[in-house]
């Protein structure tokens, strides 16, 4: 018979996941919280911040062009990472399309993105500098500017398109996503499958409100453009440990023939990991250690949408669920999860 779950105490990382106290399994009575949006860092040190000065659309989009410099789309072509991948390829045009691709939304008017974009041809000096850029998700048929808001302006003419209202964005991410290919693997193709109601951005682009843009009179002095709602362009991942947390939720805690049994789930809305070069370990710590209280979890051996998988250990009625993130060009593993649970 099965003992009833025990209270969990847990650290500060507690507030980025769901502890599902006294819940059994099959339980449908709690959600898990909204994800819990971290100050942008970083990228490991290992990359220099892109130029947005030379990125024509960072001199009225200042804010969105400064998250967007910080993300993996400015690097996704520079980033050493894929560099190193991509020597190794003979066919290097099959993985160009999604690291500099072409605008997905062009050349025709109303068009939806392009799965598998071709790659930006080379008509400048430095043409894959920006990797996703602006234009990719942005730039439409006849110079129109795509977006969530449709308004005159005096630098371009902007348009309210359905890739970017409600579940419609969900094709702008897929259209590269869902492509697999040498160590990507396409998990939007997991989030599709899976039939979940939320959309890519919101786990991944934190909610925030602020102008869109500057304009000649804002900056001479002038009234401010006004706050509208919107997205950061930091667009969030797995490199950020304590994001990285919140792709798991501990189900259960519960004690049964001198164990301390602990079930953890997937709360991300595709298989974990979503790249072949990334490992995740976690384990028990505090009791008999064994290979019953750690996981591996890889390309190999990934958890599923939705999956779920126990550890446990003996001797002890409490301990520490640690988590280490084996990320690609990390020169250690980082230590994304410490919980106390008892």
């Amino acid at each position: 018979m099965r003992s009833p779950s025990r209270r969990i105490s847990a650290t500060a990382l507690a507030s980025l996941l769901w502890l599902g106290a006294g819940l059994q399994e099959g339980s449908d009575d709690a959600q898990p919280p909204p994800i819990v949006f971290s100050p942008p860092r970083a990228l490991d040190g290992a990359l220099e911040r892109v130029a947005v000065d030379d990125l024509a659309c960072a001199a009225c989009h200042v804010a969105i062009a400064d998250e967007w410099s910080r993300s993996l789309h400015a690097y996704a072509f520079e980033d050493p990472v894929y560099q190193k991948e991509i020597r190794r390829k003979r066919r290097r045009a099959s993985c160009l399309g999604c690291h500099v691709p072409v605008p997905l939304h062009a050349p025709a008017e109303g068009a939806t993105p392009r799965a598998r974009p071709a790659p930006r041809e080379d008509t400048s000096e430095d043409p894959h500098r920006f990797g996703v850029s602006c234009s990719s998700c942005h730039l439409g048929a006849q110079g129109k500017i795509l977006g969530p808001f449709g308004a005159p302006t005096d630098a371009h003419v902007s348009e309210r398109h359905p890739s970017f209202v409600g579940t419609g964005s969900n094709a702008l991410c897929l259209a590269c996503h869902s492509t697999t290919i040498g160590p990507v693997i396409g998990i939007g193709k997991d989030f599709e499958q899976a039939g979940r109601s939320e959309r890519c951005i919101d786990c991944h682009m934190q909610p925030l409100e602020r102008p869109l843009a500057t304009s000649p009179a804002s900056e001479a002095g002038g009234p401010s453009p006004p706050a509208r709602a919107g997205r950061s362009h930091f667009l969030q991942g797995p490199r950020d440990p304590a994001f990285l947390a919140q792709a798991f939720v501990v189900e259960e805690v519960r004690h049964a023939d001198g164990e301390l049994l602990v079930r953890i789930g997937n709360r991300a809305g595709h298989r974990v990991p979503g790249l072949t070069l990334r490992t995740l370990e976690l384990r028990l710590e505090g009791g008999e250690e064994g290979p019953a209280s750690r996981r591996r979890i890889d390309h190999e051996a990934w958890l599923p949408v939705g999956g779920s998988f126990v550890l446990r250990t003996r001797g002890t009625d409490r301990a520490r669920l640690v988590g280490h993130h084996t990320a690609p060009g990390a020169p250690a593993p980082v230590r994304f999860l410490d919980l106390e649970l008892r």
